[in-house]
């Protein structure tokens, strides 16, 4: 029984997982159709992401483990409250996490290339990888904050 709960839980984690990954390779295969310097670009824009990507599953995962802690002790109110001020926290540092990568537009992609053309590139795509940013944050912490539920199939 507990076998089947665990995989009744972590086959659509797995999906979920193999989809996050493949739309960025999917996405890499058109740029490839665009010329060599889109697909460095998109390569040197992957690895910001991974970044973004990496400071909000620290605070999901955290969340994760308190709001699950307070379940456990059957303490809903304070479990509630520790998923808003996750989301609440989670977002603050996405917005300050974006104000910093906007006002650092030019000199990020220096960091990563010398050539002038793929910091261009890097340097338009700046605005909607922020935005982005955004958005990813409040989606993996509410997705992290159901899974504590253990709802991932909602999730």
């Amino acid at each position: 029984e507990a076998m089947m709960h665990l995989l009744e839980q972590s086959l659509p984690l797995s999906f979920g997982s193999l989809l996050s990954d493949a739309q960025w390779f999917i996405l890499t295969i058109f740029a490839s159709h665009l010329g060599p310097a889109e697909v460095v670009a998109w390569a040197l824009l992957g690895s910001i992401w991974d970044v973004f990507s990496d400071v909000t599953s620290g605070i999901g995962d955290a969340a994760e483990l308190r709001v699950a802690f307070h379940l456990g002790d059957n303490n809903p109110t304070m479990a509630k409250i520790c998923a808003y001020k996750t989301l609440f926290l989670g977002m603050t540092v996405a917005c300050i996490i974006s104000f910093v990568y906007f006002s650092l537009q030019n000199t990020i992609p220096a960091l990563f290339t010398d050539d002038t053309t793929l910091q261009k590139m890097l340097s338009e795509l700046v605005p909607f990888v922020g935005v982005a940013n955004l958005t990813m944050t409040f989606g993996m912490i509410c997705w992290s904050l159901i899974g504590a539920q253990g709802n991932y199939k909602m999730a």
